[in-house]
């Protein structure tokens, strides 16, 4: 793994992983500027989200949304919102990872995967 210093929104190329929440909130951070940029992975969230009869059961799941040569990988680490406290669920990134791991093997994906500093914090 290498480290770079651009900002991932100008990414064309490979998945983008973000982590986000199991109530369909995408009002801060980086969730909220890929809401902003592309609104499709927002769309495909709340879909996602709606399989599910308690939005508690989609934490460690992945969902995928793919723009043209980019995906965007929105990751269920954490049930509610909170500016006050933390609220990521550590298993959950350990399942979501996993799952996301099994997708990209699964389709024989070679592509640069980008994540965010301070991923789920």
């Amino acid at each position: 793994m290498k480290e770079i210093d651009q900002n991932i929104l100008d990414v064309k190329i490979g998945i983008i992983v973000h982590a986000v929440n199991c109530k369909g909130v995408w009002g801060a951070g980086l969730a909220k500027h890929i809401k902003h940029q592309y609104p499709k992975a927002y769309n495909d969230d709340i879909t996602f989200l709606k399989q599910f009869s308690n939005s508690y059961k989609a934490l460690g799941g992945v969902c995928l949304t793919q723009v043209g040569n980019l995906c965007i990988a929105s990751v269920f680490t954490q049930y509610d919102t909170s500016v006050a406290s933390r609220r990521t669920e550590y298993s959950a990134v350990m399942s979501s990872m996993i799952n996301l791991k099994r997708h990209i093997l699964y389709n024989r994906l070679d592509v640069p995967l980008y994540f965010p500093n301070f991923l789920c914090c």
